[in-house]
């Protein structure tokens, strides 16, 4: 039988820990170009639930870096994603962030070279085309969608499906009915951080008896530093899932929403089950909704972080529902990490600090930089 052992102060040898990445790569304006091109153009990036195209004409563009995409919703119920650029000289199609095209057709606002929202090009003003506008069309962008998310990839032939990036894999949600859940509130914060600073905040949770006393009291094993539910914290004699009497992460520990009623016992038990789709989002699942926090960078030192917090539809038409323990709760959190996210962030141009180096409990953010090394092709 193995003896518990309390691992929070196991010896560690503060020089041999292990080296985070350079901080350079945190602010440079060529490091973020480059990862713009090695990572953000070639994985699958989150845009937006299923429901916000709902009706046919309904349109979203979604940026990153110079480009531009454009979705649609088809008359035939298709999503479809396109370059936001006219095949004729180049503009963009659509100004607007989302909205309805009006007649259902995509319009140049240049020279009017009109399009279905299939992507074919079908009116050409003041030229006799005798047809020859069939095969022309829009530039295609690849398409997914995975438990009501909309996802996109720019690079072409995508490389690997939307599982390559999901971790520990998108069935850990099997039990969540995910593709049916409603957006209750939204939630939009621009941060003064480095993409990959606020990552790297989300996996680890040394941080969290300093900066989240809150969450700390719902998730004692949080108060140990750690994250992850790992067979080691197990045999450790630490308690894992939410503590007694808790039901979901809201301001009075209590549920909001119907509890979803394919869940399993551990699953309730334990309060939340984390996804992480590299690099664009995170899932947590509790008893009760879904918060769904994705990221775009901005720039080497901005980062778009919106977060979006479901419920069942059940919940939603319930008049008497109130998102808000659920809302506050989260947002709190998000505005604690932003707080320790811009510290960090601007204490990486200290001149004589060169890079971070890693404890123990800050494992997944070594993974995490373990595929990063890898996708930069860079062994820094």
């Amino acid at each position: 039988m193995t003896t518990p052992r309390d691992i929070r102060f196991e010896s560690c040898d503060l020089a041999t820990l292990r080296a985070g990445l350079p901080s350079q790569l945190y602010f440079d304006p060529a490091a973020y170009a480059t990862e713009l091109q090695a990572i953000w153009i070639r994985q699958w990036l989150y845009v937006c639930r299923s429901h916000a195209l709902a009706q046919p004409g309904d349109f979203r563009v979604f940026r990153i870096g110079s480009q531009s995409i454009l979705l649609v919703r088809d008359t035939d119920a298709t999503l479809r994603a396109f370059h936001n650029t006219c095949v004729h000289r180049g503009s963009i199609l659509c100004e607007e962030d989302s909205g309805q095209l009006p007649g259902k057709r995509i319009v140049c606002p240049y020279h009017r070279w009109t399009y279905a929202l299939s992507g074919e090009l079908i009116s050409v003003p003041f030229l006799e085309t005798g047809g020859s506008e069939k095969g022309i069309a829009l530039y295609r962008v690849a398409l997914r969608e995975w438990g009501g998310n909309v996802f996109i990839n720019l690079a072409g032939a995508a490389e690997a499906g939307l599982e390559a990036s999901a971790e520990p894999g998108l069935d850990v949600l099997a039990h969540w009915p995910l593709a049916d859940l409603r957006v209750a509130h939204t939630y939009e914060n621009r941060l003064g951080c480095n993409w990959k600073i606020f990552w790297e905040n989300f996996v680890e949770c040394y941080h969290c008896p300093g900066t989240h006393p809150g969450l700390c009291r719902l998730v004692p094993l949080y108060q140990q530093s750690f994250t992850a539910l790992t067979d080691r914290l197990a045999t450790a004699g630490f308690a894992q899932g939410v503590a007694p009497g808790i039901e979901s992460w809201t301001t009075d520990g209590k549920a909001h929403g119907p509890i979803f009623p394919d869940l399993t016992a551990e699953e309730r038990d334990i309060g939340y089950t984390f996804l992480t789709l590299l690099p664009t989002m995170f899932i947590v699942a509790h008893r009760d909704y879904v918060r769904q926090v994705s990221i775009v960078p901005l720039g080497p030192e901005q980062t778009l972080v919106r977060t979006e917090w479901l419920f069942s539809e059940a919940a939603l038409k319930d008049p008497d529902f109130n998102p808000r323990p659920a809302v506050d709760f989260v947002t709190n959190l998000l505005q604690e990490d932003a707080r320790v996210c811009e510290l960090n962030q601007r204490g990486q141009h200290a001149i004589p600090h060169q890079q971070g180096r890693l404890v123990p409990q800050e494992d997944e953010v070594f993974r995490f930089h373990e595929w990063y090394r890898t996708l930069m092709n860079c062994g820094n």
